[in-house]
């Protein structure tokens, strides 16, 4: 005689287990996914205040480097809306510190300049991300890049 459901066994050691039983090994379980959430937790909590130091430091770094310039660039993008793309356009075209700097800050600096691009599309409802095909014209933010990286 062939069995023909594949979960025969488990099925029986159902049956066969008794309601206290059945209740202890839920709590185990659940106990179980419980304590594996707080250590997943824990874990993200710890990479989030490594990255945040991370970025302070690489932050002060670049405040050594350019102060003032910076500082300009930072409050700009803060105060930035969808208007102003041609304004930073021309900002970075006229920035020669930033021009001119070494490849991890002109990076790091595009890195911010993307953010607050992002920010600002999903504040006014657009997706975060529109790079123009082919034959359309270059976003702000390609131009930006172009500059800064040559790509």
């Amino acid at each position: 005689m062939a069995i023909t459901n594949p979960d025969f066994f488990d099925i029986l050691g159902e049956k066969q287990i008794v309601q206290p039983v059945k209740r202890k090994l839920a709590k185990i379980d659940r106990r179980a996914a419980a304590e594996a959430r707080k250590k997943e937790e824990k874990a993200e909590t710890e990479q989030l205040s490594l990255y945040k130091a991370w970025k302070r430091e690489i932050r002060k770094e670049l405040q050594v480097k350019h102060g003032k310039q910076l500082e300009v660039l930072i409050k700009m993008l803060k105060n930035m809306t969808l208007d102003s793309a041609d304004e930073l356009i021309e900002f970075v075209r006229r920035a020669d510190w930033l021009i001119h700097a070494d490849e991890h800050s002109r990076m790091t600096v595009l890195s911010y300049i993307d953010d607050a691009i992002i920010k600002v599309r999903i504040r006014h409802g657009l997706s975060p991300f529109d790079d123009s095909l082919w034959d359309e014209p270059d976003t702000a933010f390609q131009i930006i890049r172009r500059l800064l990286t040559g790509i």
